[in-house]
């Protein structure tokens, strides 16, 4: 037990404020637990605030004469609803002093706290602070009235620091503050908490001396559960609730989005695979039609089906492979065959010429092995590792074709070439062929039969053409570098201003055949016949002249026949070798 007659020394005015502050902030925490809406929690703070202007001292000070001459002459004119909310504001106030610091503040001032109004009749002692109606309090007595007269003069008058002023209260700047800071504590206990608990901070130096870190003194535990409480209170568990279901439901729609144009676009490839499938089974099944025009037709939507579906790409050229094969048979043998191949197989060589070559199709084998294209025209066509093994090709037409006829002719961008790099011709039949600028890099033509075929402007480097005919070709311009031609035929063959810089001539039939400017440096001509032949330089210029050593020379077979530009001619060792007419 504590007697509530001993109390300390008075403390200094500053540690009062403060100790007013937390007061009015706990009777703010307090009200918020019991579960009243911000908006009254405001207007009885606003009503205290107003009493405490008029009175002008701490409101515990406040006695009953107080009160009568407040209610009765400052607040006579204001509405019942007024003076009702206010009466019960400061009963509550009262009650919540009583409660909760009455030990206290008798410990710092010496008073006993007790709400003005006890032992009156009026509202305030009836029970206003519970919420029930309030009425004006009775006229105060003779002596309560003299002290209210001492107090107070007549009239609306409120009281500040002592000095009576009359006219309406106004908030001067000790209440300003004081509501700044009781409204910055309230925010501060109603800033959203997590979810959990949080167990508050505590400076242990502090609670042992009874007061906070700031001097200020220490709040009762029932305060600090009531604020915890409050932060944990159910209202912001809810708002969290509410915030995280509306951002998972956000994160469900756009998944949803996501998902349904997945869906949206898987099914638009299927239907586009649909279409495309059933295209190429139309496309297919036109190409065993009797009449020559629907055939013609399913060759053309093949090849736009292969322009449309990279992945049907190697199936069309499989299928026009076959058809060429089928169509355009060898005739029986020693018979006679068609000057030219029918419409159908030109139209599938020529999906040939317009392939793609960006998807692959230079690694693509076109297998047309034993065909008999004879006079047909192939133009541009990408015949890169085709298989033409034992094809005829006589008299067919394999050269360059050019662009629009707007074309400058001979312009590059607009010159495409028959691309046969890789291509397998043994033994093919291109007697004829026309073969300008045809590009057969790393072709097999073992055993082919080139007679008077034009090559001129041909690119056949490291090409193999061991036993190939070539005589009467027109290779002039072709290069021919590091190709093979072991034993092949080139008799009479133009091969002016050629490029066969390190070929294999070893054995090869170069009689009567036109070198002229041709550049056999560093080539095996090694039992090469080179009688008849035309070695001479075109002009005096050195990018003209015909580059071949006299080692390189002597390799050969030389006559007097053979015509060789004068500085090898006179050499002694070449002059010996054309007076015996054979190899040295």
């Amino acid at each position: 037990m504590r007697d509530l007659r001993e109390y300390r020394a008075p403390v200094s005015e500053e540690e009062f404020a403060e100790f007013e502050t937390d007061v009015l902030a706990g009777f703010v925490l307090a009200r918020a637990s019991a579960g009243l809406v911000d908006s009254t929690i405001c207007n009885d703070t606003s009503h205290l605030e107003l009493v405490r202007d008029w009175f002008g001292r701490l409101l515990w000070e406040m006695e009953p004469a107080d009160a009568d001459v407040y209610f009765g002459k400052v607040l006579r004119d204001a509405k019942p609803s007024t003076r009702t909310g206010r009466a019960g504001a400061l009963a509550v106030f009262f009650q919540f002093l009583e409660l909760r610091h009455k030990a206290e503040l008798h410990n710092l001032t010496g008073r006993v706290v007790e709400c003005p109004p006890n032992g009156l009749t009026g509202p305030l002692g009836n029970g206003a602070g519970d919420g029930a109606g309030a009425a004006m309090p009775r006229p105060p007595s003779g002596r309560n009235a003299a002290n209210g007269a001492q107090r107070v003069p007549p009239g609306p008058a409120f009281r500040f620091n002592g000095v009576v002023t009359e006219g309406r209260p106004r908030p001067g700047a000790r209440s300003t503050r004081l509501r700044h800071k009781a409204a910055g504590r309230t925010r501060r206990a109603q800033a959203p908490a997590p979810l959990g608990t949080r167990q508050p901070v505590k400076d242990s130096r502090a609670s042992r001396h009874g007061r906070t870190a700031s001097g200020r003194p220490q709040a009762s535990p029932s305060a600090s559960h009531t604020a915890t409480a409050f932060e944990q209170s159910w209202w912001m568990r809810l708002e969290r609730t509410v915030s995280l279901l509306a951002t998972a439901a956000t994160l469900s729609l756009a998944a949803f989005t996501w998902v349904s144009l997945q869906q949206v676009d898987n099914e638009q490839a299927i239907n586009r695979e649909g279409q495309i499938t059933d295209r190429y089974n139309a496309a297919v099944e036109n190409l065993g039609n009797q009449a020559q025009e629907v055939r013609l037709g399913g060759i053309y939507a093949l090849q736009r089906i292969m322009q449309d579906s990279r992945r049907d790409y190697p199936t069309v050229i499989d299928v026009l492979s076959a058809y060429v094969r089928t169509h355009a048979v060898q005739p029986p043998k020693n018979g006679p065959g068609p000057r030219r191949p029918a419409q159908d197989v030109e139209a599938a060589l020529g999906v040939f010429c317009n392939r793609d070559p960006g998807w692959g199709s230079d690694r693509l084998v076109i297998d047309l092995a034993g065909t008999y294209l004879r006079g047909a025209v192939l133009r541009g066509t990408n015949l890169t590792h085709a298989d033409l093994t034992g094809a005829d090709l006589s008299s067919a037409d394999l050269g360059q074709t050019s662009g629009p006829a707007l074309t400058r002719v001979g312009d590059p961008d607009h010159v495409r070439a028959t691309v046969l790099s890789g291509a397998t011709l043994h033994r093919a039949n291109l007697d004829n062929a026309n073969m300008q600028a045809a590009r057969l890099n790393d072709a097999d033509l073992r055993h082919a039969s080139l007679r008077h075929a034009r090559l001129g402007s041909a690119s056949l480097p490291q090409a193999t053409l061991d036993h190939a005919d070539l005589s009467g070709a027109d290779l002039s311009g072709a290069d021919l570098s590091n190709a093979h031609l072991t034993q092949a035929d080139l008799g009479r063959a133009f091969l002016t201003e050629a490029k066969l810089t390190g070929a294999f001539l070893e054995g090869t039939d170069l009689s009567g055949a036109n070198l002229r400017g041709t550049d056999l440096d560093k080539a095996q001509l090694t039992g090469a016949n080179l009688r008849g032949a035309d070695l001479r330089d075109i002009h005096p210029v050195p990018e003209n002249r015909t580059r071949i050593t006299v080692q390189t020379l002597l390799q050969a077979r030389l006559d007097h026949t053979t015509k060789l530009p004068a500085r090898l001619a006179q050499d002694p060792r070449v002059q010996r070798a054309l007076e015996k007419g054979g190899r040295i």
